[in-house]
């Protein structure tokens, strides 16, 4: 009787046996593909994060050395425009320096000319009034007093206008005619110029207000 309960409970002891061994080597073989993959995906990671150590720095470098010489040229193409524009100010100061100077020079240039004339011409008149050739020397006195005025020399302008006064008061009948056809509007001018420049000094006024009444009474 035991020995027909142990017949029929082997082969399901069998069974179980074989399907425990099969168990535990499909759990062997499940471990051994994780731990296949883990390994893999290891090396893999190690492998890219290897890559991206050694990739992404020289990409980095690179762009960073781009963008360091696109700098670089902007800042030398500043640093040239900052130039030229300091180089173009600095020339047209020198040229307004310089044509300023021109200008100073022709001024004084002009001022010495027209004092030197003024001093021939009065000159000249000094010398025919001396000889009581007055309605002579009021023509040079004219002249004179214009290039006093255009030279800015006060001190003749003031010598001139009393001599061309006591010139006027020492002509004959006959010059004053002459005087009147000739040289009377020129000497108005003469006159308006030298008010234009000195009106406002009180001593050039009253003495050509004073000659003005003398031709008046011509």
């Amino acid at each position: 009787m035991i020995q027909l309960i142990i017949e029929a409970v082997k082969p399901i002891a069998d069974a179980a046996i074989t399907s425990k061994s099969d168990t535990l080597e499909i759990l062997t073989k499940v471990n051994e593909f994780y731990d296949y993959a883990w390994n893999k995906l290891i090396v893999m990671g190690t492998f890219v994060l290897t890559i991206v150590g050694i990739i992404v720095p020289i990409i980095i470098q690179r762009y960073q050395d781009k963008i360091l010489s696109v700098n670089e040229q902007k800042l030398e193409k500043r640093i040239i425009e900052e130039i030229e524009d300091a180089k173009i100010k600095i020339q047209e100061q020198l040229k307004e320096e310089f044509d300023k100077k021109i200008e100073e020079q022709e001024d004084k240039t002009h001022i010495r000319m027209c004092i030197m004339s003024g001093f021939m011409t009065h000159t000249q008149a000094n010398l025919l009034a001396e000889r009581k050739l007055y309605y002579s020397a009021l023509g040079s006195y004219i002249v004179s007093l214009n290039a006093y005025v255009a030279g800015d020399d006060q001190n003749n302008v003031i010598k001139v206008l009393e001599e061309i006064e006591d010139c006027l008061n020492k002509l004959t009948s006959e010059e004053t005619e002459k005087f009147k056809f000739l040289d009377f509007l020129e000497l108005r001018e003469r006159l308006e110029y030298t008010l234009e420049k000195y009106g406002k000094l009180t001593v050039f006024f009253n003495k050509v207000t004073d000659i003005k009444k003398k031709l008046a009474s011509f």
